[in-house]
């Protein structure tokens, strides 16, 4: 279903629809994370909900992997919601449902105490800061929140603003990529309450290309020792998962 008057952020949808055909490993890895905390897998009736889960791709890859749990994915483009939305009822996924909202004022989409568990996969780095979001994600009164995102071992973080040029000279994207600090946001959500915190760097183990026209796409270029490092544009993206429960 296709509406021209939609709200859209602008991101590219093949960038979803990869993912319905085959899921991305750091999709797959972050699942057999959760599964090892205990958070997902056998024996387990959660109700989770995805924040900034686009198209639905990776929710998709876990509705299918957990169909005792109910996922509900929400995001701020209508355009990918819709779309996602005519996906999962052609693909008949009875345990997701995705709707629009802003993260930043979920608690006027669903209820609280209404979800298990929130996730939300390459969302928060892309935002101007963590701690409005993470105040939203909070105010959902879950047992945990598990995200991915970039992140420093230590007392530094930067704010990183991309400006990428389109064709027309007179275009321009305007992105954030910003890097937190992992003690930070470690004692954030603990002064919240938050008290068990866990975390993992993400190491790809697959080559990713890099693209010919030199904008902003995650590749790899190894070192000497056999590390994937992930490369977008002129950064160095330190991808990992973090894991908070209630103390």
């Amino acid at each position: 279903m296709s509406n021209n008057n939609a709200k859209t952020t602008g991101y590219d949808p093949r960038y979803h629809d990869r993912q319905f055909v085959s899921p991305y490993q750091s999709t797959v890895s972050f699942c057999d994370w959760l599964v090892g905390l205990d958070a997902l897998g056998s024996g387990h009736s959660t109700s989770i909900c995805d924040l900034g889960c686009g198209k639905g791709a990776s929710l998709y890859y876990m509705a299918k992997r957990f169909p005792e749990s109910k996922f509900t994915g929400l995001d701020i483009d209508e355009q990918l919601i819709r779309d996602g939305c005519d996906y999962f009822s052609k693909m008949s996924v009875p345990n997701c449902r995705l709707s629009v909202c802003d993260l930043h004022s979920v608690d006027t989409c669903v209820s609280k105490g209404e979800f298990d568990g929130v996730i939300s996969l390459q969302t928060l780095s892309w935002l101007p800061g963590y701690e409005k979001a993470l105040d939203a994600i909070i105010s959902l009164s879950p047992e945990w929140i598990a995200l991915t995102s970039l992140f420093y071992e230590g007392p530094v973080e930067a704010k990183t603003v991309i400006t990428q040029f389109e064709p027309d000279a007179e275009d321009e994207v305007i992105l954030y990529y910003n890097t937190y600090s992992l003690p930070r946001v470690k004692q954030y959500l603990h002064d919240r309450g938050f008290a068990k915190f866990k975390h993992k760097r993400f190491d790809i183990s697959i080559d990713l290309p890099k693209n010919t026209d030199g904008r902003m796409q995650t590749y790899t270029e190894k070192t000497d020792e056999g590390r994937r490092l992930q490369i977008s544009g002129p950064l160095l993206m330190n991808w990992y998962f973090i894991y908070a429960s209630l103390g």
